[in-house]
């Protein structure tokens, strides 16, 4: 079994914005595994499917970014999952946009859900993917850039690289997390 976490805020306000790349993926994972996303459970809204036999739970925690820990944490012990089993995807200002980089563990990297999850669950060791909204701009805070909108162009670009996110996730629940980086990585 395997838990897809996407990272967002909930609400209209937040709906376009590029923090909430991991929503997009989860959205779009939901879509093609035809999960329904439909249940309020775990301080989040979860869905569990089938992906080539492998149960799969897809999350998307509804306690605001920097709280996104608690959502995850709940899962993972309802479920009695380890670090390992989880996949945790969100918005990175390290790749420009429409880029996805997969890993294996890490810090947090100034990310605050990212951070949240690791206080949380005990430990930085856990899979994730990181969806590139594109750099900083100079005249920016890094708050008001992550909680702007997407520009069409840069919506046009997420979208183009969602395929590349199903596979990329397919092969981790599938074949794990060094198959998924080795395929994704290598794009």
């Amino acid at each position: 079994m395997k838990l897809i976490i996407g990272l967002g805020n909930p609400g209209i306000k937040y709906l376009a914005t590029k923090h909430n790349a991991g929503f997009y993926a989860i959205d779009y994972l939901a879509h093609h595994y035809n999960i329904d996303m439909s249940r309020n459970k775990f301080k989040g809204i979860v869905g569990e499917g089938l992906v080539k036999g492998e149960k799969v739970i897809l999350l998307k925690p509804l306690t605001f970014m920097n709280l996104s820990g608690q959502s995850v944490i709940e899962c993972m012990n309802f479920y009695k999952l380890k670090p390992e089993d989880i996949m945790v995807i969100y918005d990175d200002t390290a790749f420009k946009t429409g880029v996805i980089k997969m890993k294996r563990t890490g810090s947090a990297g100034g990310h605050n859900g990212i951070k949240n999850i690791i206080d949380n669950i005990g430990t930085q060791d856990f899979p994730r993917a990181r969806i590139g909204i594109g750099p900083k701009p100079a005249e920016y805070l890094l708050v008001d850039y992550v909680l702007s909108k997407f520009t069409d162009e840069e919506i046009e670009s997420i979208k183009k690289m969602m395929p590349a996110v199903k596979e990329a996730v397919t092969s981790f629940i599938t074949k794990g997390i060094e198959t998924a980086m080795n395929q994704l990585n290598a794009i």
